[in-house]
């Protein structure tokens, strides 16, 4: 659901695929992730394929913890 809003976002010229992630987000770009953009989000090429091992749901379900496990995520 978010891949398609995002594309009808670029569609709209709300975003752009080769926009960086800290321009909306600015702590995602902790430990070398400052350069990924929409493009690398959306392809899954960002580093980060994956919540870690240990997730459980509640924590799928907490928008604050689960933005700042992917925001302090070193890539792959």
């Amino acid at each position: 659901m978010a891949s398609a809003v995002a594309h009808v976002l670029v569609e709209r010229g709300e975003l752009a695929y080769d926009m960086r992630a800290v321009d909306v987000w600015p702590g995602f770009g902790a430990h070398g992730k400052e350069r990924v953009t929409l493009r690398h989000v959306l392809l899954h090429t960002a580093g980060v394929p994956a919540p870690p091992y240990d997730t459980t749901v509640e924590d799928l379900c907490d928008w604050g913890h689960m933005c700042k496990v992917l925001a302090d995520a070193e890539p792959w």
